[in-house]
């Protein structure tokens, strides 16, 4: 009985290994036509790749979420500066920041006047130290959603034109 699955053991490695050959040049085909697109995806690419896969292995919505915003980040920077480098790009942008400082000034007098039920210009060191803990996670917010929504507008220029 012993000879028999010893032979049997010996057959089925056989096979196993005449079948992995015949796989081999398959594989190596895949894995190269794989390397040549992940070579030719840029780093944000790379990084919109890295948070679909995360998104579906870990189920993370918070990773996904922040590796997008790097990507989204990486991909806008070359476009923010060169926006910066003219005027009307320069006027353009504290524009928008100044808009942003006017919300984060409405926001900061509501809360000091929600917790001492007193007009906030009562309290002009305290709507300040407001206003300045408030002003850095309001920018940052309206500039990663502005960034997102411009890159959904071009996603549906592109489409539009295309």
């Amino acid at each position: 009985m012993r000879r028999y699955l010893k032979i049997a053991k010996w057959r089925a490695n056989k096979q196993f290994q005449q079948q992995q050959r015949s796989w081999q040049p398959h594989r190596t085909r895949l894995v190269e036509r794989l390397q040549a697109i992940w070579f030719n995806l840029s780093t944000a690419q790379k990084l919109y790749l890295l948070a679909l896969s995360s998104l579906i292995v870990v189920q993370s919505g918070w990773l996904s979420a922040s590796i997008t915003i790097v990507a989204l980040v990486i991909e806008f920077w070359p476009k923010f500066n060169q926006l910066w480098h003219s005027l009307a790009g320069k006027a353009l942008i504290l524009i928008f920041y100044a808009s942003v400082a006017n919300f984060v000034l409405a926001s900061a007098s509501g809360i000091v006047n929600d917790v001492t039920h007193v007009s906030a210009s009562h309290f002009n060191y305290t709507h300040n130290f407001a206003t300045l803990l408030y002003l850095p996670p309001w920018a940052m917010g309206i500039s990663l959603v502005t960034l997102l929504l411009f890159q959904l507008f071009y996603l549906f220029i592109f489409l539009f034109f295309c």
